[in-house]
């Protein structure tokens, strides 16, 4: 592994050195830090909505159950939501689906 020198020989950065450390480098990691908390909003986001996001993750949901879980989880978050009433939605939901195999959107369910 290759350590780099933290102190230099004393000479000032000019040009290309002074424009990598000055700018470069803290662009890279300022975007590095941004991409990362992004993924960890992506994760807490899908573990939220998840099972709402795809007829298939509602249906899994429903068939595992975990729906549940899952309606708590949301609840907690939203404060304004009544579990059981959700679970009751979201299981009637499911069971449409099953039975309509070409309703594949939301679109698809008003036609």
């Amino acid at each position: 592994m290759k350590q780099i020198q933290c102190e230099g020989n004393g000479e000032p950065l000019t040009g290309e050195g002074k424009f990598k450390i000055e700018f470069f480098l803290v662009l890279i990691d300022t975007t590095l830090t941004s991409i990362n908390e992004r993924f960890d909003q992506i994760s807490q986001f899908s573990k939220l909505f998840g099972f709402l996001h795809c007829a298939d993750n509602l249906i899994h949901s429903c068939d595992s159950g975990t729906l549940l879980e899952d309606c708590k989880r949301f609840e907690k978050k939203t404060d304004d939501i009544d579990t059981n009433e959700l679970v009751s939605e979201c299981t009637r939901f499911s069971c449409i689906l099953k039975d309509s195999a070409l309703i594949t959107s939301a679109p698809d369910m008003l036609h």
